[in-house]
């Protein structure tokens, strides 16, 4: 990354990992080797509940509201 001052190579130099996976709130939410970093992102999206790329996110059946006699 430029312009960090080496802070992130400095992060990645101390740690047994090629690849982070950062939430949009930048808590990491996972890491691992980069072979390994397609079968990592699938167990992040299948704990999140979340479309991976590619896919249509399925939308939760949604029973109709109760009609309100008058």
């Amino acid at each position: 990354m430029i312009g960090d001052g080496g802070v992130l190579k400095d992060w990645f130099d101390a740690r047994p990992v090629g690849a982070v996976i950062v939430r949009p709130d930048h808590i990491i939410a996972a890491e691992c080797l980069a072979q390994d970093l397609d079968a990592t992102l699938q167990q992040v999206f299948a704990v999140a509940h979340a479309a991976q790329p590619g896919e249509a996110r399925g939308e939760a059946a949604v029973a109709p509201a109760p009609a309100i006699a008058s």
